[in-house]
């Protein structure tokens, strides 16, 4: 029985069968199936509704089944109560709510399920079940009903790389030996070298001042690719010489773009070596510490801690450019073996033991013609104040004062002008 024009677009006729007809679409009329049947047709909008025999798509018969079904002509099922008629000795079901499926317990979707019960689970890879336990992480976090958490061995490894790697960082920072010893780049560029193996001078490394750099100096290195390079956009490297079991930490503050990452790469650090980073390398387009560590093997050793970034070529148009703040390497097994060390960048010193010190040539501490003194002279380098083991003397144009360390001091006239004899310790 059908009542209204079946197929014909604006109409919903309803259709009553005890036997199916026909193939192909329902909407049109094409396909005629078994049950109550109520069709719809619009431009880009048909489909059915259905008490008796469901289909699998718009223009497809699911076999066997009968139900309650509403489906669109481009196989959206938005409900589907069913069962298979033809089974014996057993049940069958296939329900679906927004593309859920169901059952008289519990509703799921692929992985997800949600129990009768409340609870809720992807497979064995996490679960919160409705009495406040549940698991995550493929069970290596969990916790029990009265919140007590257990972690799995490998979730404490990885919380205590990170405390690891802080303690490595602090050890090559105290007591190894900073191997490139001017790491804001005061006075230069540190020993940092072009690395680009095509050496056809795109890319460049250029010492510049910036005031919003993280360090002491405010001089920064701008490291910029403006065309081919290898490896990738190419950047700089120390070439720090491995040796039998070294350590080397390369530890750098950087500014790269983000979606780029800076890179390390090495020649030999020995047979047996082993090398990683014990930080993030992602630029991040802000300042940010890296830090990468080598530890040399026992034969066959070159050089090592190479940096570059990749990403995309950079171009004359578009260069790739970033920005070093601090870089240097240490050395964690050897350490600074100098008792005092005086240079360009400063005093490294344990107890400081020194023939003469001259100090904008007026004071002079020591030397040869004033061992075991402290001596002050004037713009034409003649001593006026000398302190050393006998006393102290004082000498001034008319007056002369001399000093006794536990006496008093003594004065002359004119007859003492530019007198300088010191009297004894009594």
């Amino acid at each position: 029985m059908t009542i209204g024009n079946v197929g014909a677009v604006g109409a919903i006729p309803l259709q009553i069968r005890s036997a199916s007809t026909g193939s192909g679409y329902w909407y049109t009329g094409a396909y005629k199936p078994l049950g109550i049947c109520l069709t719809w047709y619009q431009s880009s909008n048909a489909g059915h509704i259905v008490l008796g025999q469901v289909a699998a798509s718009g223009n497809s018969v699911k076999t066997g089944f009968i139900g309650l079904q509403m489906m669109s002509w481009d196989n959206l099922e938005y409900f589907c109560l069913s069962v298979n008629y033809t089974k014996s000795g057993s049940k069958e079901v296939y329900n679906r709510i927004a593309g859920w499926a169901f059952d008289h317990n519990h509703i799921w979707k692929n992985n997800i399920s949600l129990g009768s019960d409340g609870s809720i689970a992807n497979s064995t890879k996490w679960s919160l079940n409705n009495d406040g336990s549940g698991h995550i992480a493929s069970g290596n976090i969990s916790w029990n009903a009265a919140g007590t958490v257990t972690f799995a061995a490998s979730v404490s490894a990885q919380w205590t790389t990170g405390i690891t790697t802080a303690q490595e960082l602090a050890s090559a920072m105290a007591f190894g030996k900073m191997l490139y010893r001017d790491p804001t780049f005061w006075n230069g560029n540190n020993g940092v070298v072009v690395y680009n193996n095509s050496q056809n001078g795109m890319v460049t490394v250029t010492r510049q001042q910036d005031a919003t750099a993280p360090n002491d100096s405010k001089y920064v290195l701008k490291i910029q690719t403006s065309g081919s390079a290898s490896p990738r956009n190419g950047g700089f490297y120390f070439g720090a010489k491995c040796g039998y079991r070294k350590v080397l930490v390369a530890r750098i503050i950087a500014k790269i773009p983000a979606g780029r990452n800076l890179c390390w790469a090495t020649n030999s650090v020995g047979t047996g070596g082993s090398h990683r980073w014990l930080t993030s390398n992602a630029g991040t387009g802000d300042w940010k510490e890296y830090v990468y560590k080598v530890v040399c093997g026992t034969a066959d050793f070159s050089s090592t801690h190479f940096f570059y970034v990749d990403g995309t070529q950079g171009t004359s148009d578009t260069p790739v450019i970033w920005y070093v703040a601090y870089a240097t390497v240490f050395d964690l097994t050897s350490t600074e073996k100098y008792t005092t060390t005086i240079d360009a960048n400063g005093i490294y010193t344990g107890t400081v033991r020194a023939n003469q010190i001259i100090v904008d040539s007026a004071l002079t501490v020591g030397g040869s013609s004033y061992n075991g003194s402290i001596s002050v002279k004037d713009a034409n380098n003649s001593v006026k104040v000398t302190l050393d083991r006998n006393g102290i003397t004082a000498v001034r144009p008319f007056l002369s004062l001399r000093l006794r360390p536990r006496g008093t001091a003594s004065l002359w006239g004119l007859q003492d002008i530019f007198t300088t004899t010191t009297l004894p310790p009594e």
